[in-house]
């Protein structure tokens, strides 16, 4: 596979094949996945719980799966090292439907490193750390749109974070779930 290639899912992406979202929804779940990031970062956990499904089903090429609401909450609360001084943004977003309460949403996530307790790094602050594609499942329950499924794939991450390039290759590669 060329890894120098973005592979996404052209059902979203091609215009002729997405399904748009009735605009109201469509800011909804733009909304959503902004929301998300900053539950994390935050690690507010009644705000992640409300971002996601209680079956949700979570995949990342870096750090493997979890399945469900709770052990998402958790799988946030206990990793700090995750989250500390960065900040994870959505960018590139876009969304397509599969009927009036499911849909797809395709986008870029950037993660910042902002903050560092490490006095040397700091002259290097703020900085671009890892970039990744998001695809979500999204739902909407009782009114309101959920994350039901999220992949994470083709992941990079910076070498000075992550030495183990077998590690690295294996994230930035294309997850076909």
């Amino acid at each position: 596979m060329n890894t120098k290639i973005t592979h996404l899912p052209l059902e979203v992406i091609r215009n002729d094949e997405a399904k748009a979202l009735d605009p109201k929804d469509a800011i909804a779940v733009h909304e959503l996945l902004n929301r998300v990031f900053l539950a994390e970062d935050s690690r507010d956990a009644d705000a992640l719980r409300q971002c996601v499904t209680a079956d949700l089903s979570h995949h990342h090429s870096l750090y493997g799966a979890l399945h469900g609401r709770e052990a998402f909450v958790n799988w946030v609360l206990s990793n700090p090292q995750f989250f500390d001084g960065l900040r994870h943004q959505a960018l590139n977003v876009v969304t397509s439907s599969e009927g009036s309460d499911k849909g797809r949403a395709v986008s870029y996530v950037l993660v910042f490193q902002l903050f560092s307790a490490d006095e040397a790094l700091t002259s290097f602050l703020p900085r671009l750390i890892a970039h990744g594609i998001v695809r979500d499942r999204i739902v909407k329950e009782d009114g309101n749109w959920r994350i039901a499924e999220r992949i994470y794939d083709q992941f990079s991450v910076l070498g000075s974070l992550i030495a183990d390039s077998t590690l690295r290759s294996k994230a930035s590669e294309h997850l076909s779930l």
